[in-house]
């Protein structure tokens, strides 16, 4: 028979409903052992003890040579840090350190928190979406800025100095219907639209978004953060929170949010809660809530079955097979 004073919360339930310690004992094990799966499925052995344990591991074979660098500096700092990987949970701990070690914190939190969007929804956890829309993403970039980031990015001036080339001296007219054209204007900001170098040149332009508690899922200006938590509050102010930080360094880098198209859902396996909506805002701007928005062109339901994104690829599959049948009718 095991002691299970210290654990009243499970003393009180065996109690409560009369069981033997022996019969949940067996329960309790399945569990543990399902998370332990879950957690050396998400975390192999070895490839993350660098995030694990970083006062242990100076170095880790798929890191690059930087990374490497910044973590034999990590794991040889003072006891500050040491102290405050002790008191601290993993995530809390390397969003800590992101103005010190920004490689390594963006690192650490993309493996962290995508363990979290996946096991946690599985385990019936709570979240929240937010799909950020920006107006004319790629028309507003600015060429400064753009410079800047592209001289931290690639070492070579003289490649960075053609880019730029590229983007400068760009003009254009406006002609209306009936002839009339305006003057010449030239463009100050902006990368081509069409040109298969804007992607890349807007990627790097938001490659240093900031360190979010949520996780973030981007597609060149389809930006979009989701986070779980164990409660509907806690979802709605975590969120609100990353929002406040996004819109910033959005209008510190002139990037514009469009309020009007920025959108938020939930995602859980609650019918119960099937009608619970989030209460987002930005900049004292309510988002609007939608129970099954779509993000790069798929349509997300609450419990991601996907059923009404593949009823409406079907309806449209359908529509079309019926015009190619009567057109392959007809002489």
């Amino acid at each position: 028979m095991g002691r299970i004073d210290m654990f009243p919360e499970l003393e009180e339930f065996i109690e409560e409903n009369d069981l033997s310690v022996n019969s949940v004992k067996k329960s309790i094990t399945t569990h543990l052992q399902a998370l332990l799966e879950h957690f050396n499925k998400y975390f192999p052995e070895e490839k993350y003890d660098w995030i694990r344990s970083p006062f242990n591991v100076t170095t880790a074979s798929h890191l690059s040579s930087d990374m490497e660098d910044a973590l034999a500096e990590l794991s040889a700092s003072d006891r500050t840090l040491k102290t405050a990987f002790n008191v601290k949970t993993l995530a809390k701990f390397w969003i800590s350190v992101e103005r010190e070690y920004p490689q390594l914190s963006k690192a650490a939190m993309d493996v962290l928190t995508l363990f979290g969007s996946t096991y946690l929804f599985q385990a019936k956890a709570k979240a929240g979406v937010v799909l950020l829309d920006l107006t004319a993403a790629y028309d507003t970039v600015w060429h400064r800025g753009l410079h800047l980031k592209l001289l931290r990015t690639i070492p070579d001036r003289h490649m960075v100095n053609f880019i730029m080339e590229m983007l400068s001296n760009r003009s254009f007219i406006l002609q209306t219907s009936d002839g009339q054209r305006s003057r010449l204007r030239r463009l100050r900001n902006g990368v081509p639209q069409g040109s298969v170098l804007s992607p890349m040149l807007f990627n790097i332009y938001i490659f240093d978004l900031p360190v979010t508690t949520s996780r973030r899922y981007g597609y060149a200006d389809d930006l979009a953060i989701m986070l779980h938590q164990p409660t509907w509050k806690a979802v709605e102010e975590g969120l609100n929170q990353d929002m406040d930080v996004l819109a910033a360094y959005l209008r510190s880098w002139r990037l514009q949010l469009s309020t009007g198209k920025t959108v938020s859902a939930v995602f859980h396996l609650c019918n119960r809660e099937a009608r619970r909506e989030l209460e987002i805002s930005v900049e004292n701007k309510p988002l609007e809530f939608q129970q099954a928005p779509k993000y790069l062109g798929v349509r997300l339901d609450r419990t991601l079955s996907y059923k009404q994104h593949l009823d409406e690829v079907r309806a449209k599959v359908t529509a079309r097979v019926s015009l190619i049948r009567r057109l392959a009718g007809t002489t």
